[in-house]
């Protein structure tokens, strides 16, 4: 056997023992070999290639050196005398996650030296948050109900968050809170859209009376305690004095005097004096006068509606039936005559009757004899006398007569 064969032979044993040996240099540790990454890390992808170059150490001097990445062949590297390399490689973008780089010698695959490369996904809008507030910034009139109207705003905020307590994702809700120097005098919600903003128009905050122009801050809380701060600026703008307009003049209205009750009406007839009576003898030619004639009287003769008065007949024939009834007006009324031929009975002047003059009338039943007595129906106001019905019962008969 020659010496290159034998040469040959040593090596592969004491390659396999985890030394090389050269007649030029010396024998490196197994425990020595290893590979670094420059970079280490790059942005995800699915087009494209990384650059990558991979250095190793303690590899065999003078032999070539197979590059992996993710279990894929990506490279050939030649060692020096050292057993050191320096290779490039480029592999393909792989979205984002961690990939193994692996080197290993040509005439030892179980010699492997490995190093991991991470793949970074792009960064997320929402991992740089934003904030925004505006207004109308007003500082007075620093009072009870005058308020400060804000709109805020934040973009790039994570749209949803893991509720641990029911094991699913809810949507994200920012707490917006307004400070005076350390103390919160406002705060309100808002929930984060799905594109990660979120936005709150019209928040009434109260106007700070100590301090009404300055700087505040404006702060926004996240449920995964993301905070974000801005200042806010409140220039000394007093808001114009709003005046209520003069109501035109009115003339001035004298109030009228207070409206008099009127007068109770009084009913005074005038008196008639009694015209002489004179006595004329019966004659045949006058059967009428022979036979005593019905007469029904009132007392008293006047009163309003749903007054009651008395009624009393005389000269009808005994034991006869007369109806008693209102002309005009409503209701009548059935007596039975005595033996003397009288009567006596009480007769309603119905509520609701018009007011004004009328006869009380008694009419035998069946056709007989008949007689009225004049009856006159008064407001609630008159006051009735016993002259003045008197007067007025003799005035009505002497017009009868």
């Amino acid at each position: 056997m020659g010496a290159t064969a034998w040469r040959r032979a040593l090596a592969a044993v004491t390659l396999l023992a985890g030394t090389i040996l050269f007649p030029t240099g010396p024998a490196t540790p197994q425990s020595a070999r290893a590979i670094t990454l420059n970079p280490t890390s790059a942005p995800a992808g699915t087009t494209g290639t990384w650059a990558i170059t991979v250095s190793g150490t303690g590899f065999p001097g003078g032999t070539r050196v197979n590059l992996r990445f993710d279990n894929q062949d990506a490279g050939v590297a030649v060692t020096n005398r050292a057993g050191a390399f320096s290779q490039p490689i480029n592999p393909g973008r792989r979205p984002g996650g961690t990939y193994r780089v692996e080197a290993y010698p040509y005439l030892g695959p179980d010699l492997i030296a490995a190093a991991n490369f991470t793949s970074v996904p792009p960064m997320r809008a929402y991992d740089q948050p934003s904030f925004a507030a505006t207004g109308k910034e007003l500082c007075g009139p620093a009072g009870p109900g005058f308020n400060w109207s804000l709109h805020v705003s934040g973009a790039s905020w994570r749209p949803d968050t893991l509720d641990a307590l029911r094991d699913r994702r809810v949507p994200n809700v920012v707490t917006v809170i307004f400070f005076r120097l350390t103390q919160a005098v406002a705060r309100i919600n808002a929930t984060v859209r799905p594109d990660g903003t979120w936005r709150v128009d019209g928040w009434p905050v109260p106007a700070q009376p100590a301090a009404p122009a300055g700087t505040y801050t404006v702060r926004g809380i996240d449920s995964e305690r993301t905070e974000v701060s801005l200042p806010w600026t409140v220039p000394c703008v007093t808001p114009p004095t709003v005046t209520s307009p003069k109501p035109p003049d009115t003339p001035v209205r004298t109030p009228d005097p207070p409206r008099q009750p009127d007068p109770p009406i009084i009913f005074n007839p005038p008196i008639i004096p009694d015209p002489p009576i004179i006595d004329v003898p019966p004659t045949v030619s006058d059967p009428d006068r022979l036979s005593p004639q019905p007469v029904l009287a009132c007392s008293p003769c006047l009163g309003p509606p749903g007054f009651v008065t008395q009624l009393a007949g005389t000269g009808f024939p005994p034991g006869a039936a007369v109806t008693l009834r209102w002309t005009p007006g409503l209701g009548d009324k059935l007596v039975n005559v005595d033996a003397t031929g009288s009567f006596s009975t009480q007769m309603l002047v119905m509520p609701g009757d018009p007011l004004g003059p009328r006869q009380a009338t008694g009419e035998v039943a069946g056709g007989g004899p008949k007689a009225a007595t004049p009856f006159l129906v008064v407001p609630l106001t008159v006051t009735p006398s016993g002259r003045d019905v008197a007067q007025l019962v003799r005035l009505t008969q002497l017009v009868h007569r």
